[in-house]
């Protein structure tokens, strides 16, 4: 069996997925099961779920709690069978990137660098061979463009899309000098920070349908349900902070109101495939998240709180925190050892209170030549393509896997 440090975050979603159908909340959500489950405590969990939950035990269930106990024990047997897999060291090590990947990079805080590093990032994807397309969804201090090399005021912009000026988002796609195409932001235009619901769910639509390798989103620094709801769309989250303390606390912050939204919404539109259609656990879920349950502490707490009530609805909870995965970015860094400390502060905090793991992808380092850009406004990456920045950004994308160590 693989050693949990080896294990790549898709297979440990793969394991923790399957283990929500067989185990407690407390141990999937330590990541515990990981480490010491063997072959004896996978037979005792399966057997012992199979004969809690079979049909046959509970003769005075309604017809639709029967039939919840035959899903649930499917579910069961696919589970039983994914560790099986595990602990024959058969899980494949990631999941193949599909085409148009989403990459979000957020924060809680302006001026952490997250336009800097999503412009480079774009560019430096365009010179491995990819098509990428750069979206600003920074509504209210649209700057992206500027970070590409490009005019500040743009011809079309994201918000003629809004405006229904342009039917699609291709039509609003500008080329940019050093690779990537853009679609840019116009922040001048009052009360473009605050799109209505459907707006925005018509733009998260069309984003999802655009036809390209990457798209990069670059997002306000707030907390807004508008920023939240892009995040939680992407593939990947890059949160970004700095080594000051105040960062460190925003980004924490920023994670926990994006998981809690992340489970909020569960009942509407954007839970996808997560959607919760029960409605004795979705009054559940929201009750365990309301600030009056002052009985309910940590996320750990309401999912064993919605375990001990009814077992089945286990997986169903579980499942959108296991697949909340995002990395941690430290910028602005002078010694390495300041991106590990911030890395530590944010995670020991993410791993209490949320149940999350928070993986250090990598860090920026402070220097002159990126001072300079912020002046200059060229990506480091286009005028320097072997330089420092470029080999950081690798080894992030390497480290989260966008792209592979080959690379």
């Amino acid at each position: 069996m693989q050693k949990k440090d080896t294990l790549s975050i898709y297979q440990q979603k793969r394991i923790l997925d399957a283990a929500s159908c067989l185990f407690a909340p407390k141990e999937v959500l330590s990541r515990h099961i990981i480490k010491h489950i063997d072959t004896y405590s996978l037979k005792k969990a399966y057997l012992s779920t199979v004969k809690k939950h079979h049909p046959s035990k509970h003769p005075s269930d309604s017809l639709n709690k029967r039939q919840e106990r035959v899903e649930f024990l499917k579910k069961a047997v696919k589970a039983y069978e994914s560790l099986g897999l595990y602990l024959k060291n058969k899980l494949p090590e990631h999941q193949p990137l599909k085409k148009n990947t989403i990459i979000a990079v957020g924060g809680a805080k302006g001026g952490i660098g997250k336009s800097l590093f999503a412009a480079n990032m774009a560019v430096y994807l365009c010179q491995q061979g990819f098509r990428v397309i750069s979206i600003d969804l920074d509504l209210g201090g649209a700057n992206l463009s500027l970070y590409l090399g490009e005019k500040f005021v743009l011809d079309r912009t994201i918000n003629d899309f809004l405006h229904k000026r342009f039917a699609t988002l291709e039509e609003i796609i500008s080329p940019c000098k050093h690779g990537p195409l853009m679609i840019g932001g116009d922040s001048s235009e009052l009360g473009m920070a605050n799109i209505a619901h459907a707006q925005k769910l018509k733009l998260i639509r069309n984003i999802r349908n655009l036809d390209t390798d990457f798209v990069i989103l670059d997002l306000g620094g707030d907390t807004s349900y508008n920023m939240l709801d892009f995040f939680l769309m992407a593939d990947c989250g890059y949160v970004m902070t700095t080594k000051d303390s105040a960062s460190y606390i925003g980004a924490y912050q920023f994670l926990k109101t994006a998981l809690y939204r992340k489970l909020r919404r569960l009942t509407g539109p954007e839970a996808g495939e997560d959607k919760i259609r029960s409605g004795s656990l979705a009054h559940l879920l929201q009750e365990g998240l309301s600030a009056k349950n002052t009985g309910i502490k940590c996320i750990s707490d309401l999912c064993t709180h919605i375990h001990q009530v009814n077992p089945l609805y286990t997986p169903q909870v579980l499942r959108p925190i296991i697949h909340f995965n995002p990395y941690l970015i430290v910028n602005k860094v002078t010694k390495i050892h300041q991106a590990s400390q911030s890395a530590q502060a944010i995670g020991a905090l993410s791993e209490k209170a949320l149940s999350i793991p928070l993986p250090l992808a990598g860090h920026l380092s402070r220097n002159d030549a990126i001072e300079d850009n912020l002046r200059n406004f060229e990506p480091l990456v286009a005028t320097e393509p072997n330089g420092k920045m470029a080999r950081e950004i690798q080894k992030i994308l390497q480290k989260s896997a966008i792209i592979s160590r080959a690379q």
